[in-house]
């Protein structure tokens, strides 16, 4: 797995994470906003294909470390050891 790969893919998931939290802040208060909501359904796939995106590379978070067949503990290097 490339680095800039990885990059790429935690850049496209803070993107959509971005967003799903803007459009949901928005719905808070303006509830009635068929636009909005539609714009966080859309959010959130987007950061759900983001999501599965990244961890066909590495995982995520722990838990989709977990059930990786790509990712055994302690084989790679640490972030600061580059």
């Amino acid at each position: 797995m490339a680095e800039n790969n990885l990059c790429q893919l935690t850049r496209e998931v803070q993107r959509q994470a971005f967003t799903a939290l803007e459009c949901r802040l928005y719905l808070d208060t303006h509830p009635d906003c068929q636009e909005a909501a539609a714009a966080f359904a859309k959010a959130c796939e987007k950061l759900d294909a983001a999501r599965t995106a990244y961890n066909e590379a590495a995982p995520l978070t722990p838990c989709a470390a977990a059930g990786s067949r790509n990712w055994s503990w302690g084989c790679t290097p640490w972030p600061w050891e580059g």
